[in-house]
């Protein structure tokens, strides 16, 4: 196939000719029609379009973009004066397809090389900056892809907080903030899409290293307000939950075990680790693990089954040494559906969610003791 020939901004004029016809409608929001819409070749109107690319004589392109909220795609349907001799049909793509499309080609080294990957960033930095134009200006432009809905609760825990968010790629994509002092290093606004109905979660891991582990065993007051918050309601449309397993850890944190996940009486349980806290991420050779775990088994943090088979996993990974870790997991989490819902305006000072992230934020970093640094 030649060559495209790609212009923008151009008007065609008379002399275009082409057998062949596609008019492309690209939208933040348009509904696509069920049944294909056929190009109408209105010689009596002349077009200024947004794109329009020809391959010689077989093939003209015409590309109308619309922005923010306009629904009307008329202008592709009936894209001006030109002479076609077999129009074809509209084609409709949606900006927010792109987005996850060019997303997910930066995650390829083997499609795009350094400088294209940074180039696609900047675009979509720059799209989400623009709400009139960005496709991930509002959760409910996501279609429930999931890069794309990473890239927006990253731009709403940014407008919370009032600082740049990084990106977070791991356990639950979205936005997170690291490097902070207190209990924990990293607060994250994520989307947890597993078994059930998809979540939006704003979450600290309290106690993981060990001066985090020390500064949250070491206030018993602070230990049993987080276990009060148990699948609570919080103040907006959140609810609270906690997650308190006990693990072990390989070297460089490698392989994990765990041990058990049972919250049941979860004020107990910190106690528990708490008064074991001097054993906590303490670097134990794997041959004498089973005496280091006895403790933890008598105040029934684990029972000796448990401990057993984590010992024969523990056997199989091959590591030399292991640590036993207490870390809370503490989360306020809402429904996708409500958390769609709530970031009903593009404006971060109107907007609902922004709103019940900062107000979560404050209330999730207080309760555990994190400092989120300085704020706008």
């Amino acid at each position: 196939m030649p060559r495209g020939d790609f212009k923008v901004q151009r008007k065609p004029s008379g002399n275009d000719t082409a057998e062949r016809l596609l008019s492309v409608f690209l939208t933040p929001n348009a509904q696509t029609p069920e049944r294909p819409v056929p190009v109408d070749v209105d010689v009596e109107r002349g077009a200024r379009h947004d794109g329009f690319i020809q391959h010689e004589s077989e093939l003209i392109v015409v590309i109308e973009a619309k922005r923010h909220d306009q629904q009307g795609w008329q202008q592709a349907e009936f894209p001006g004066k030109m002479h076609i001799e077999a129009p074809g049909t509209v084609r409709f793509v949606n900006w927010v397809d792109l987005t996850d499309q060019w997303m997910r080609l930066t995650e390829d080294p083997a499609l795009v090389g350094h400088a294209e990957r940074e180039i696609i960033w900047d675009f979509l930095a720059l799209a989400s900056a623009n709400p009139q134009i960005s496709p991930t200006s509002r959760l409910a432009r996501c279609l429930r892809l999931e890069l794309p809905i990473a890239f927006r609760l990253q731009t709403i825990l940014s407008q919370a907080v009032g600082r740049e968010a990084d990106a977070r790629s791991g356990w639950g994509p979205g936005g997170e903030f690291t490097g902070l002092d207190g209990t924990a290093s990293r607060l994250a606004l994520s989307i947890l899409d597993g078994e059930r109905a998809p979540q939006v979660l704003l979450s600290v891991w309290a106690g993981i290293q060990g001066p985090e582990a020390d500064r949250l065993y070491s206030d018993p007051e602070r230990l049993r307000e987080i276990a009060a918050k148990t699948s609570v309601p919080g103040d907006g449309r959140w609810t609270w939950h906690v997650w308190a397993p006990l693990e072990l850890k390989s070297q460089r944190d490698t392989n994990k075990v765990e041990i058990t996940d049972a919250v049941d009486d979860l004020e107990w349980r910190f106690l528990a680790a708490a008064g074991l806290k001097d054993q906590l991420n303490r670097m134990v050779p794997t041959d004498q693990l089973a005496k280091w775990l006895k403790p933890f088994v008598k105040v029934r943090l684990a029972t000796q089954g448990e401990v057993d088979a984590a010992l024969v996993d523990i056997h199989n990974y091959g590591h030399a040494k292991w640590k036993a870790v207490a870390p809370a997991h503490v989360y306020c989490e809402w429904p996708l559906e409500v958390a769609t819902e709530l970031d009903d305006d593009d404006r971060p000072e109107r907007n609902s969610f922004v709103g019940e992230v900062r107000k979560a934020a404050g209330q999730l970093t207080e309760l555990v003791g994190v400092d989120l640094g300085d704020r706008e």
